[in-house]
């Protein structure tokens, strides 16, 4: 599977479970260095995702952003990386998911620690 179809698969996923999502990078209309897809729960709770191969790397531009969003947003600026590992930007594991409904399950977990 490619990154495209891994983000498209996931997208999917979360979008029939209600998200709000939109293409903030990688297209016309987007900014360089901004992490793939931003995500709107129904709770109302913004998520930004960078969506990556198990090996693939955040350029230096998509480092600064990502860790811009991740101090000012409390922290919800993620790497989803194939096949099913949640990161910061630094490359930490955060935690591992099966499917879009369980990535959810696990953004709404960490996001109620942080009281957002």
């Amino acid at each position: 599977m490619t990154e495209a179809e891994f983000t498209r698969k996931i997208c999917d996923e979360l979008r029939k479970l209600g998200c709000l999502i939109f293409v903030a990078a990688g297209n016309k209309f987007g900014t360089a260095g901004w992490p793939d897809r931003g995500i709107i729960t129904l709770d109302g709770i913004m998520y930004w995702l960078e969506f990556k191969v198990a090996d693939g790397k955040l350029s230096n531009l998509q480092h600064y952003q990502m860790e811009r969003i991740y101090t000012r947003n409390k922290k919800l600026a993620y790497v989803i990386r194939m096949p099913g590992v949640i990161e910061d930007y630094n490359g930490k594991q955060l935690g591992t998911f099966t499917d879009g409904k369980n990535l959810l399950e696990w953004l709404k977990n960490d996001a109620d620690k942080m009281e957002v």
